[in-house]
């Protein structure tokens, strides 16, 4: 006979109704493009690449970053940002934690799109089903609506190349 046979999902185990994504699966919903560093581009550039809702959740070896061998950044991060007072479209956007999902990353040899890099490196494993604003730490009464995937070049390097991007979450209620 086992030893458990219980759920293991709190609210499941307790006859309540759990997240949809533990318990039933969700929406899986992929941002995917591409994107130029310019030679000019300098230290600590910022690179807006979509607006993630606040309940998504990242998937797990289905968020890449890649690069062309003239890309000379060798210290990138990702994270998440919010909009400044300039709005949606504003340049200002405010840094909520530049390196949650990445810190660090090397992109200066290229990445090519057999490999890439995972863009999840610092989540930890026990965050693995957290949606985007439980990473950030933040509660139901603070989090914003979406965050700002972005990639901060904390080294860009001085060479022009190409970058491209995989970011696949679940969205759930």
């Amino acid at each position: 006979m086992a030893v458990e046979n219980k759920w293991v999902n709190a609210n499941a185990e307790a006859g309540r109704r759990g997240p949809s994504s533990a318990l039933s699966g969700g929406k899986k919903v992929t941002v995917l493009g591409n994107f130029e560093i310019a030679a000019a581009d300098s230290n600590l550039s910022v690179y807006k690449l979509a607006r993630i809702p606040a309940n998504a959740i990242p998937v797990p070896q289905e968020c890449y970053v890649y690069a062309d061998a003239a890309v000379d950044a060798s210290d990138v991060d990702f994270g998440f940002y919010t909009n400044g007072p300039l709005g949606p479209q504003g340049a200002d956007a405010i840094e909520v934690d530049k390196d949650i999902l990445a810190d660090g990353l090397d992109i200066a040899s290229g990445e090519p799109i057999t490999a890439g890099l995972d863009m999840l490196t610092t989540v930890a494993i026990d965050a693995i089903g957290d949606k985007v604003w439980e990473l950030l730490g933040k509660t139901v009464d603070n989090k914003a609506e979406s965050y700002i995937l972005a990639m901060t070049a904390n080294v860009a390097g001085g060479a022009a190349g190409t970058v491209a991007y995989k970011f696949t979450y679940i969205l759930t209620d």
